[in-house]
Order: structure tokens, then sequence, then C-alpha cells
């Protein structure tokens, strides 16, 4: 958890409002992001309730629970709307995350500011196309869900004055896709508070899964769903054990795909190579990340990759086109030479650049380094808290 103390005699009283699905730092992704800029901008002085459908009940945090009923998105939503109509009069701004309060619009006159999450329509069709995954009815009901979604965050984007997008490629092909004036998105990346290395904890791994000295890791986390390119990772691994031996690829995570993904890797004959372990808690994620000799990120990176790096992780991203715009900005990561990133280049590519680095021990430890003092200067809490209070006053000067 993020170290409290008072965030430079700045004497913020904000009261914000912040709508979203669940705030629990220890599941990871967005519901830690959200949970740590929670704490990182009471600390700073500001008044911070959270209008969501789960809380970590170790959060000192005011709450308001939204009904989490069916359908996904919609009735949680119009909850968290009503909800904030109640206690508009208590708080300077609603920051609403993926589409929650979209309804709140029409409820009240106080302006929100959504936090942009990234475009479902193309990801849907990138979907479809994909051949690997036999739909059945329960992932073709997750695909109508990501629709509705997608629909609801373009209302929502649509009647707000600021939109905040991570990336500069998100906000691209939002005000695209959204028809919405690029100039009133703000840019701010996920922030991240720096973990404490420690190689012992990565030791008690490798000593868990009997791994030798000699063997190698290759360490990707996400929520498993239809757009994370698990099956890339899965089609990697079969590659690359038929050149080499000592080489385990760990995948950590759950969602709608994970069944399908452990059949995939039985069917393969790789369950002794590809470990799926399945979702565990944020507090053990450090040991295996502290294992890891590379990260591999098979599609759009997000959270997780800015996590690896904050561990001193070397990584290779592959995307394409149609992938999800990212969570992080590749072409920030390019401009900084960091990591090596693939794009739209056949599968067999990935395979070559993960055998051409993974034994070069110069390499991985000094791009490792690398990347962990760029996330060090430039995403830790207190940049990162103070852009999104100049959004917040913005929007409140005008």
């Amino acid at each position: 958890m993020i170290t409290n103390y008072y965030w430079g005699g700045l004497g913020l009283d904000l009261r914000i409002g912040i709508m979203t699905d669940r705030v629990n730092p220890s599941l990871g992704g967005h519901s830690k992001n959200i949970g740590e800029l929670g704490i990182f901008l009471q600390n700073a002085g500001c008044k911070v309730c959270y209008i969501s459908e789960e809380i970590d009940p170790k959060l000192k945090s005011s709450w308001y629970q939204v009904y989490s009923g069916r359908p996904v998105f919609l009735k949680p939503s119009f909850s968290a709307a009503i909800i904030a109509k109640k206690i508009e009069k208590e708080y300077d701004i609603f920051h609403g995350n993926i589409c929650y309060g979209f309804p709140y619009r029409f409820l009240g006159k106080k302006e929100y500011i959504p936090h942009l999450r990234t475009s479902h329509r193309s990801l849907i069709r990138s979907i479809m196309n994909d051949e690997m995954w036999n739909l059945d009815s329960q992932l073709a009901k997750t695909m109508m869900i990501l629709t509705i979604q997608s629909e609801i965050e373009k209302f929502t984007c649509r009647k707000s004055r600021i939109i905040v997008a991570n990336t500069p490629e998100t906000a691209l092909s939002a005000s695209k896709d959204l028809k919405i004036d690029y100039n009133r998105f703000r840019i701010i990346p996920n922030g991240i508070e720096m973990p404490n290395l420690s190689r012992e904890s990565g030791k008690d791994i490798r000593e868990k899964m009997n791994l030798r000295e000699t063997d190698r890791i290759i360490l990707y986390v996400s929520r498993l769903s239809l757009t994370k390119g698990i099956q890339r990772i899965i089609q990697v691994a079969e590659m690359i054990i038929k050149e080499r031996k000592n080489i385990m690829f760990i995948i950590i995570g759950s969602g709608e795909v994970e069944d399908k993904a452990r059949k995939m890797i039985v069917s393969k004959n790789l369950d002794q190579c590809v470990k799926l372990i399945g979702h565990i808690e944020n507090e053990r994620l450090s040991a295996f990340y502290s294992s890891a000799d590379l990260f591999v990120v098979p599609t759009s990176p997000g959270t997780t990759l800015i996590e690896a790096m904050s561990f001193g992780k070397p990584f290779i991203i592959y995307t394409h086109e149609s992938d999800a715009p990212a969570g992080v900005s590749i072409e920030e990561l390019e401009k900084n030479q960091l990591g090596i990133i693939l794009r739209e280049k056949p599968l067999n590519e990935l395979a070559n650049a993960i055998l051409d680095v993974i034994d070069d021990e110069h390499y991985l430890s000094i791009m490792g380094k690398k990347c962990r003092e760029y996330v060090s200067s430039t995403l830790g809490w207190k940049p990162i808290a103070s852009r999104l209070i100049k959004v917040y006053e913005e929007l409140l000067s005008s």
C-alpha cells in the first residue's frame, strides 16, 4: 500500500466521488490502480468517496455500495448514478470509470470526468475473426456485454466536457471511433507505487516449481479474456519448446477463457512447460515478478507491463493493428528505447525474439534496470496524481 504522508503541503481540499466497478488493490489491474489513486488523493488532502460494487475493507474510505445485478454494466451504472444524485451536494467532482455513472448527466447538473477505457468495438471484430477460439454461448454472451459496454462508453464520453485517457494512442482511437474532438482528451498514464526488490522471493518460486538456476521463466500476467492474446502465448510456447526444454511459461490470471486456455495447453501436450496459475492475490504477485527472466505481452500492453517494469523486468510486446488501443503508450516505450516491440509480424518472430534474448544476461540486466528507472521517474503516484488534480481544477474553473 502507498505510504501515508501529506503531499507537498498543498493543502488540497477537493471533494471527489469516484465511480467504478470495484476498488481492491489486492486484485491488481484497474481495481488496484483506482484504489491507490484514492489513497494518494486522500493523502493530498482531498475528500474521497467510492461509489462501487466492491471495496477492499482495508481502505479507510467512504463507500456507497452499488447494486450489482443483471444486465452487467447497466443496472450497476444506473444504481451508481442514483447514489451520485443523492450525495451530489457533498462533492465537487464525480470521476466516472469504465461506464459507471453514465446516466448521471441527466440526473444532476454537475459534470463528471469519465475515465476512458479502450473501445471494444474493434476488439469484437478481431475476436470474431480469430479462429483459435471456438466461440460457445458463454463467450458469445461476453461479446454481447462488451458491445453494450462500448455503446455506453460512447454515450458517456460524448456527454463529458473533458475525457481522461491513459495514452495518446487510446485517445486518438477513441476520438475517431466516438467522433469526439481530440482536444477534449487529457493524457494521464496509469500510476504505480514502486515495489521493494527481493531476490529471495523469486528464488522461492523457482524452488517450489523445481526449477534449476539455468532454467528460464517467461511471465505473462493478465485477465484471461477474449482480447488478451492468451492463445498467442500458448502457440509461441509450442514453437519454442521444440528448440529449448529449459524454458517455463507462467501465465497468471483468470477470466472467461481460462478453461479453454487450459484445454488448449493440455491438447498440445504443453502442461509441463506452460503453467496457468489462475488468479492470485496481488501481494503474492511480487514473487512471480521477481522470479521472471522476461515479461512477454502478446497483445497491446496494460498495467501489468508497468508492474513488471517496476520490478526491473525486460519485456517483449507483440501486437497487431486489430488489437485494443494500448493501456501503455507503445510510442513512448519506443522513444525511450525500452524493450522489444513487434508490430504486424508473424507469430514465429515473437518466438525468435524470445530465443534471441533469453540467454543474454547482460541485455536482460541492463534493460531491466532501464525499465525500472523509467517507471520510477515518470509513473510514480506523485507526478501522476498531480496531473490528474490539474485536470480536476481545469474542469472546475471552466
